[in-house]
Parts: structure tokens; C-alpha cells; sequence
């Protein structure tokens, strides 16, 4: 930035930006972690479901169904991606889709002939077996000679 110094803006333009510097019509914005953002700039939250802005203002955020995300199995998943489509293996299929508020909404149906989405593997329920351990007793028979 300039020391002591600025330069006279015209009346259409009566803000110094330093970070451009230049004269601007309007100043920006500076969010907690310092990042500067034009007005009219999308800005960062942190917060699910939030959309924010830059505004003459300052930043202005509100609840937006487009800007939730949803997290299973270690992945991210956007508003109304489809988390996963799958078989019970008896003619169920289930399915959960991200929702509003970052929520994950779950659904079980009779599966069609023609599934709308690709299905992917059925679940499969599996037990590991008991080890079980038999000693038979062998007579031995001498041999006499």
C-alpha cells in the first residue's frame, strides 16, 4: 500500500483499493482468515448449507439447498448426488440420496425390471464358520514275530 499519500478519486469512483491500487466504485471484503473478495465475489463458509457473498455491506450468507454437502464412507457428496443404489438380493433395492441440511435420505423399494440407476453389487451377509477339531483314536495292532 501507499504511505501517506493517496491519490484523489473521482466521484465514480471515491474508494481507493490498495490492494489493486486503484479507485473503485465500491470496497470489498475481508473474511476471518484475511482473503479479500470484490463485491459481488462468492465467498467461503464453512458452514454447511451456506451460499455467502461479498456486498457493499460486507459478506452476507444464507441458507442454500445447493450448497449443502453430505459425508459417508469418507467421501463428500454434493445436494442430490446419489450416495449409493444398491440390492438387498431379495428384490429390495436401497438407496440414499444427499439432502437438505447435509442430511442423508434413505429409501427402500421393490426393484423395477429396468432400474433407473446403475445398481451396484448386491449387500452380501456372510459368517465365517466354527472351526471345529476331531480326534479319532486309531487302534494299533502289534505284529508278533
Amino acid at each position: 500500500g501507499l504511505e501517506g499519500c493517496y491519490p484523489k478519486c473521482p466521484e465514480d469512483k471515491p474508494f481507493f483499493d490498495e490492494d489493486e491500487m486503484n479507485c473503485v466504485a465500491q470496497c470489498g471484503c475481508y473474511d476471518a482468515e484475511g482473503n479479500h473478495y470484490k463485491p459481488g465475489a462468492k465467498v467461503y463458509s464453512p458452514i454447511n448449507c451456506q451460499s455467502c457473498e461479498c456486498t457493499t455491506e460486507g459478506i452476507q450468507c444464507v441458507y442454500d439447498d445447493a450448497a449443502c454437502h453430505c459425508e459417508y464412507a469418507g467421501k463428500v457428496y454434493n445436494y442430490n448426488d446419489t450416495i449409493y443404489h444398491t440390492t438387498d438380493g431379495i428384490g429390495g433395492c436401497i438407496s440414499a440420496v444427499c439432502g437438505v441440511n447435509g442430511t442423508i435420505t434413505r429409501s427402500i423399494e421393490m426393484c423395477t425390471t429396468t432400474p433407473s440407476l446403475p445398481i451396484s453389487v448386491p449387500f452380501t451377509f456372510t459368517a465365517t464358520p466354527a472351526v471345529t477339531t476331531v480326534t479319532i483314536a486309531v487302534p494299533t495292532t502289534g505284529i508278533c514275530v
